[in-house]
């Protein structure tokens, strides 16, 4: 028979058993260098993910035992490319996205960015988020004309892929409030019949023609026409291999631009269809 104190040993014996368990268990579950735990959808960061990749946004570099368990995709966005090299501070290349565009061009960036380096794509597919983005930065910079169409024109996204990668075009005017663009000079003659020199997608028109990215061989420009996604995939993909110096015969699979601030890695999956990221 058990005497009372040893009963109470017991008692005691099993509570402080109990506690170790339930001490261990919390600890597992917030260690900060525990493996975060997988999500199917490669959009979706979870909390430690989220956590640890704050200051890799900023420029830094994670070392010692949290650094085995950086994953791949926190990469994406970030200043640098993946986890084989190791790097001191620097200022942050995607810095400047802190701030809100003041310009078209700063727009574009910003919205590439966020749509396929932090994954905050709005649209189904990659296609058709760089489509929206033509449009909306458009609509926010250049004013009323471009809210004429709910659609995405051929002259809309060309100026944007002319602009997005870098190109040393641009406006030659402005648009008034009541959505005319006036003209400031003789205008660029674009090569199309039917397009005055002044209008102010011409000189787009006639570096894309230049470039070999416009493959309709028409005479005439077919004004404000929807862009399809066919005509979408297959002009980024010219654009794509014009940069890349690319030659060949055979359809061009995958490819880089790098512009100041961004590098864009894109991957082209069917006439339709691509996908981009961006670091």
């Amino acid at each position: 028979m058990l005497m009372a104190s040893q009963v109470a040993y017991a008692q005691s014996g099993d509570i402080d058993s109990e506690l170790s368990l339930i001490n261990a268990s919390i600890t597992d579950s917030v260690s900060l260098e525990s493996a975060p735990v997988p999500i199917e959808n490669p959009n979706i960061y979870t909390s430690w993910e989220l956590m640890h990749r704050a200051p890799m946004l900023d420029g830094f570099q994670w070392s010692g035992e949290i650094a085995k368990f950086i994953t791949p995709r926190m990469y994406i966005g970030t200043p640098f490319g993946d986890n084989k090299e190791s790097i001191s501070w620097s200022p942050a290349i995607s810095s400047f996205l802190v701030k809100d565009a003041t310009t078209y061009s700063e727009c574009l960036q910003n919205e590439s960015y966020l749509s396929y380096g932090l994954g905050e794509r709005l649209e189904k597919t990659d296609i058709l988020e760089l489509k929206a983005i033509a449009k909306t930065c458009a609509q926010q910079f250049y004013g009323t004309y471009f809210d004429a169409k709910t659609y995405t024109t051929r002259e809309e996204y060309i100026m944007m892929l002319m602009t997005m990668f870098g190109e040393k075009i641009s406006l030659a005017g402005e648009f008034t409030k009541d959505g005319r663009f006036v003209s400031s000079g003789p205008g660029v003659e674009s090569g199309f019949q039917n397009v005055k020199a002044t209008a102010w997608y011409s000189p787009y028109l006639a570096y894309a023609d230049e470039i070999a990215i416009l493959t309709t061989g028409e005479m005439n420009w077919n004004v404000a026409k929807s862009i399809t996604d066919t005509e979408a995939v297959e002009m980024l993909s010219l654009y794509t291999a014009y940069r890349m110096g690319y030659t060949g015969t055979d359809a061009l699979q995958k490819g880089m631009i790098q512009t100041e601030n961004l590098r864009y890695n894109i991957t082209f999956t069917g006439t339709q269809s691509v996908e981009i990221k961006v670091q």
